[in-house]
């Protein structure tokens, strides 16, 4: 019978013993079904406050710094005008003094950066109140930790004007909480911290002055790729009821290293600063932090000036702030606690101009002496020396009321900034 027009024809389609996925072979087996391929994940944005993870934060740069050093040597437009000074130890008058230029100062400058450093240096050590006493690190007779926390990559870019401050207020905080379950619990410690914004190109080997000796000019020894990492300094003692209870230097090996819970509960303070930077459906990523302590004056020493040095480049960059931090009992505001403390660990273990000095046989304080003129500083340096010599405890007025005699006799007075103590 045909079909009426407009009625549809039904088609006889082609029956398959098997699926069109499975097709026979010359064999005659089937082929094995193979499950469709799936679509591409789309890729995990990340849920940072930027939105924007993945898609180039670009790093902060150092801005160009002023005075660069001349064959070495601090640049004659920053030393314009302040003259030059110099110091040495009356107990060791063999020693030649190196007269050195007054510099300018600013952070920023890169023929500063030597006495920028060291006066960072001997504000931590000294403390810096102007009135009464002064109390700093030199107070505290016991071993330092020496704590660093690091970035992921990821997180560099990210990591400037207040995220910043976040940041370098969770390594705080971390610090705390690892001494607290040392032992400390919820009292109080001293602490300093510094912000490094770049790395080491190459780690110094030997003091300014040993390079300086063996020929070798000064060297930026920065790098040049923005890695900000804080650094902590804090004695292992803390405050409570009044007194003053030491820590264990040595932390338990179960809490470093990857499977430890300090970099896990690093990594979640990160996250709580940045948002989660990895994606969901990846293994949570290792987060460095560097934990040492130092014991004797040396390393002490050597921790205080490493962490200590100044970045001219970052020295005015407004969104990377590397001012120098205390916190804790070493606050201003808790003034009276930090004397309380510095009392019951005072220390003989004094930091010496003269490298010669001993506990057994400390040398006085050193001879200080500033002029126009190069010729002028030695001359009247030498003059001091001679003066003084054989002389075992000299009082300081007297050492400081002769340098001025003799600088009033040869010198005019110097009109640039006041000369520090030499501590460092």
């Amino acid at each position: 019978m045909e079909p009426s027009i407009g009625e549809s024809v039904p088609v006889k389609r082609k029956q398959y013993l098997l699926a069109p996925e499975r097709q026979l072979t010359l064999s005659g087996g089937a082929e094995p079904l193979l499950a469709p391929p799936e679509a591409p994940e789309a890729p995990w944005e990340g849920d940072c406050a930027t939105g924007d993870l993945w898609g180039g934060t670009q790093l902060p740069l150092p801005l160009p710094t002023i005075h660069q050093l001349e064959n070495g040597r601090v640049a004659k437009a920053c030393n314009a005008g302040r003259g030059f000074h110099a110091s040495t130890c009356p107990h060791h008058p063999e020693r030649k003094p190196t007269v050195h230029p007054h510099v300018c100062g600013v952070q920023n400058c890169l023929s500063s950066r030597e006495a920028n450093s060291k006066e960072r240096a001997r504000d931590a050590w000294e403390g810096t109140a102007d009135k009464g006493e002064r109390i700093g690190l030199r107070h505290l007779s016991v071993p330092w930790g020496i704590f660093v926390w690091t970035l992921p990559e990821q997180l560099r870019g990210l990591c400037i004007g207040p995220r910043l401050k976040k940041f370098r207020k969770a390594a705080q905080e971390m610090t705390q909480e690892v001494l607290r379950r040392h032992g400390a619990g919820e009292a109080e410690f001293y602490g300093r911290s510094w912000l490094h914004p770049v790395g080491d190109a190459e780690l110094p080997r030997q003091e300014p002055s040993q390079r300086r000796a063996s020929g070798e000019l000064q060297k930026d020894q920065d790098g040049t790729t923005y890695k900000p990492h804080e650094n902590v300094i804090v004695p292992l003692v803390h405050y409570r009821g009044g007194s003053a209870h030491r820590l264990r230097p040595h932390l338990p090996k179960s809490w470093l290293g990857e499977d430890g819970w300090v970099q896990e509960a690093w990594r979640e303070k990160l996250v709580e600063v940045f948002g989660q930077w990895w994606s969901p459906r990846e293994p949570p990523p290792v987060t460095n932090w560097f934990y040492e302590y130092r014991d004797t004056v040396e390393q002490k020493k050597h921790a205080l000036r490493y962490f200590s040095r100044v970045f001219p480049g970052w020295g005015g960059h407004k969104d990377v702030s590397c001012r120098p931090r205390a916190w804790g009992v070493a606050h201003w505001k808790k003034k009276k606690q930090l004397q309380d403390l510095a009392g019951q660990l005072h220390t003989d273990q004094e930091f010496s101009s003269c490298p010669h000095s001993t506990r057994e046989s400390p040398c006085p304080p050193a001879l200080s002496v500033s002029a126009n003129t190069e010729e002028r500083v030695r001359l009247v340096m030498a003059k001091l020396v001679e003066e003084y010599r054989g002389t075992r405890y000299p009082e300081e007025r007297r050492i400081m009321g002769g340098a001025r005699s003799w600088i009033e006799a040869v010198a005019p007075p110097l009109t640039g900034p006041p000369l520090l103590p030499a501590v460092f």
